[in-house]
């Protein structure tokens, strides 16, 4: 089951997160192998194509810590975007496998990287979020779902179709994004993997 969030209030501008925090970069492209002691974050990240998006972020951190991540569909490259999931025409985006810390982690807001007149913008929730979590142990992966973000189009005073929200959505695609990360990361095929799908239905408005 997909659990979506619809922010049709979402802030347009620039955005605090995107300015202070660390990006992480897409991992396989180069073979990532186990490290004893570490753990493994197993996810996929897509934002959607066909409309004015760039990439789409999700935000986490360290329980605890001040300091936040970001993961991201894709790297911003106009020319060359790469996809590993040429089935989805409507989608765009990566499965990918990071190295973290073992221990608990929250994820806590998203974010839509847009085109804007005379420059670039971001979408995000105005309100806070509850925080999602999950736990990264040593010598294991944790599987946290397909992730999606769908911007949603609105229009300008002129009328004209402008990106003006998103839709936060966390699918169960654990044996497709597996069977991808094992692919591009075959030192990690011996690695055991938990499931802890994020439900995203608690973003969801009371």
């Amino acid at each position: 089951m997909i659990n979506r969030r619809c922010f049709l209030g979402a802030s347009l501008g620039v955005s605090a997160l995107a300015a202070g925090c660390d990006s992480l970069p897409l991992q396989g492209e180069k073979e990532a192998v186990i490290t004893p002691g570490k753990g493994w974050l197993f996810f996929s990240l897509t934002a959607s194509e066909g409309k004015p998006t760039i990439s789409t972020w999700f935000y986490f951190r360290k329980k605890g810590d001040e300091a936040s991540q970001r993961l991201k569909s894709n790297d911003v490259a106009f020319f060359v975007r790469d996809d590993d999931f040429p089935e989805l025409p409507d989608r765009l985006g990566r499965a990918q496998a990071l190295m973290l810390e073992p221990g608990e982690y929250e994820m806590f807001t998203w974010t839509i990287y847009i085109p804007a007149v005379g420059g670039y913008g971001y979408i995000s929730p105005r309100e806070k979020l509850p925080v999602l979590t999950f736990t990264v142990e040593a010598d294991r992966a944790t599987y946290i779902g397909a992730l999606h973000i769908e911007t949603l189009m609105g229009k300008n005073i002129f009328g004209l179709a402008i990106p003006g929200g998103g839709l936060p959505e966390c699918s169960d695609q654990f044996e497709r994004d597996l069977g991808i990360i094992r692919r591009k990361n075959p030192g990690l095929a011996a690695l055991p993997v938990d499931k802890q799908v994020l439900n995203i239905g608690a973003w969801t408005r009371n």
